[in-house]
């Protein structure tokens, strides 16, 4: 089976070019005449002599170096690669203590939100349970009525979320 990808050394000829071609495909260059032939080479080594260069490039995303990168800093300074380590360990920390301060007022919001929920509902009840014993059913029922309404709609958003 014929090399799909011509191998072409760095300073090719056209000789080279003709060889690469025909391992390729060895019926590629038959039925040229050998004017035409060497201009299609030439032409071919012309387009072909274009260097490529390629270039890596790594991203690392992370609290330490790369363990040849802390060798390097020890070059610099036997210290850097403790150093090092050490704001490492404190950003972690922070990080750690950033969270559960977080969480905590996030729980204080919620119990909070819930206390305050529980006050209101109670209020509108007795409110409106006082306004119905005072003889006033209909406008106790309402507003007993709207308090209920009112917890029973946070029930609700809260269970659909």
């Amino acid at each position: 089976m014929a090399d799909p990808v011509p191998q072409i050394p760095a300073n090719f000829s056209n000789l080279d070019l003709e060889q690469a071609i025909k391992r390729a495909n060895p019926r590629a260059l038959d039925g040229l005449n050998p004017k035409k032939k060497a201009e299609l080479l030439t032409a071919f080594k012309n387009s072909l002599g274009v260097q490529v260069t390629a270039s890596m490039q790594s991203l690392r995303i992370a609290p330490m170096p790369t363990p040849e990168d802390l060798e390097k800093y020890k070059l610099v300074d036997p210290k850097f690669s403790t150093l090092i380590g050490d704001m490492a360990e404190k950003e972690q920390n922070f990080g750690h203590l950033r969270d559960a301060e977080i969480r905590k007022r996030e729980f204080w919001l919620k119990t909070s939100g819930q206390i305050f929920a529980f006050i209101i509902t109670m209020s509108s009840l007795g409110g409106g349970l006082y306004v119905i014993m005072n003889g006033h059913e209909v406008a106790g029922t309402i507003f007993s009525g709207l308090g209920l309404t009112g917890l029973v709609s946070l029930f609700l958003r809260a269970k659909q979320k």
